[in-house]
């Protein structure tokens, strides 16, 4: 079984984010948002098992898993894949058979049968050798062979009526060939194929290989397809290529509604605070303006945030930022937001900064509060979220109010 792309280039970093607490408390990041975060995990995971650490590569697909959320088929199948690498045969079968259980429809399907097979092998029990298994061995024999030799056989493999799966595993060996021609056959296939499960592994394909002709090729995709399945999957691509600037480029001018969106909140993912709040300062992005700062709390854009909340004239827009500001850990914004209070005279800004503290589960700011606010609705909000805090600050902050005679 081959390891999925070993030959393209390092991933971005990706930003954690807490964004399932805010959910569960009425703050949540927009859905966009949220799912490009899970993008970033599955990315991440990739990124492990490229670099041979099964153990990790495993933690973020089991996270992925837990949420319930993004591919989870494509999930299931490398989280079998990173346990079998691990040396976990059985947890990997386990795996592999809740995918073909739970997914049964699923393109994943085949792929997970093949290493089933595989692990099966290697634990000495007989499997059947499907004709398509077979194919795919040969397929990857081709691996070592000469460019021009792996072109030439790889490029009727890919223009024939075998399935989706075979093409797709040859267009992946012939992207690792080094062969010019086999990268015009994959872009090509990228910008107009009548296959469309090909169509977007090209255009996956080019986000991973993640050059400048991998990059002009997603911008022309963006630019020129009508389909906005392909347009979106190009972004994916940009932003898994690092290619943040041509990212900014597009939503500043070129993007509207739904993509435009997509854009702003991948910067996030990206890590790129200063052009969201260049956005934001932008007369242009004034509808977008709360979609950035869900993208700012994602992408940990605590300074771009503070900046926002001292400059910003809407109190919603700004009680909105406060509360952005609770996703992130208190290491991070705990302080700005202890500040926000003591120097807000805005009763619901006073409140937004309660629930971001309670979002981070910062108890030891909040127990500060519930000390010396005299505001009674306030104090009483700061003890209810407080109450719900399980650490040892909140249970010794109760436990002297109980001890009290």
């Amino acid at each position: 079984m081959i390891k999925y792309v070993n030959r393209f280039k390092k991933q971005p970093k990706r930003r954690a984010n807490n964004g399932v607490l805010a959910a569960i408390f009425g703050i949540a990041i927009s859905s966009c948002a949220a799912v490009y975060a899970e993008e970033g995990l599955y990315v991440q995971g990739q990124k492990q098992l490229d670099n041979r650490e099964w153990s990790q590569a495993q933690n973020s697909f089991n996270q992925l898993i837990e949420k319930g959320e993004g591919k989870q088929d494509a999930t299931l199948y490398w989280l079998a894949y990173a346990y079998f690498k691990g040396k976990k045969s059985q947890q990997a079968l386990n795996t592999i058979n809740t995918l073909i259980d739970g997914h049964p429809n699923s393109k994943w399907v085949d792929d997970a049968k093949a290493l089933r097979a595989e692990i099966k092998d290697e634990r000495g029990e007989a499997a059947d050798i499907s004709d398509d298994e077979l194919k795919l061995y040969a397929i990857d024999s081709l691996m070592s062979a000469s460019s021009e030799r792996a072109y030439n056989v790889l490029s009727k493999i890919i223009n024939s009526n075998n399935s989706i799966k075979i093409k797709k595993r040859a267009m992946f060996v012939l992207s690792q060939t080094g062969s010019k021609k086999g990268f015009q056959l994959v872009s090509d296939i990228a910008l107009n194929n009548a296959e469309p499960e090909l169509q977007l592994n090209a255009i996956e394909m080019m986000g991973l290989a993640g050059d400048s002709n991998a990059r002009l090729v997603l911008r022309q995709v963006i630019d020129e397809s009508k389909d906005d399945k392909l347009r979106q999957k190009a972004l994916e691509g940009l932003m898994i290529a690092g290619d943040h600037k041509t990212i900014k480029s597009l939503a500043m001018d070129g993007l509207e509604g739904k993509l435009q969106t997509q854009a702003i909140n991948l910067l996030g993912v990206m890590g790129q605070g200063d052009a969201l709040l260049e956005m934001y300062q932008s007369n242009s992005f004034i509808e977008q303006r709360e979609n950035i700062l869900d993208a700012l709390s994602v992408g940990d854009g605590y300074q771009q945030l503070a900046s926002i909340i001292k400059t910003e004239k809407s109190d919603n827009l700004r009680v909105t930022a406060i509360e952005r500001l609770g996703i992130m850990s208190s290491r991070k914004s705990g302080d700005l937001l202890t500040e926000l209070y003591q120097s807000s005279r805005n009763k619901k800004e006073k409140s937004a900064v309660i629930q971001a503290l309670f979002i981070q589960s910062n108890a030891k700011a909040l127990i500060q509060i519930a000390k010396a606010e005299k505001e009674q609705s306030l104090k009483r909000k700061a003890i209810q979220r407080l109450s719900m805090i399980d650490s040892d600050e909140s249970i010794e902050f109760f436990s002297k109010i109980l001890n009290q005679e």
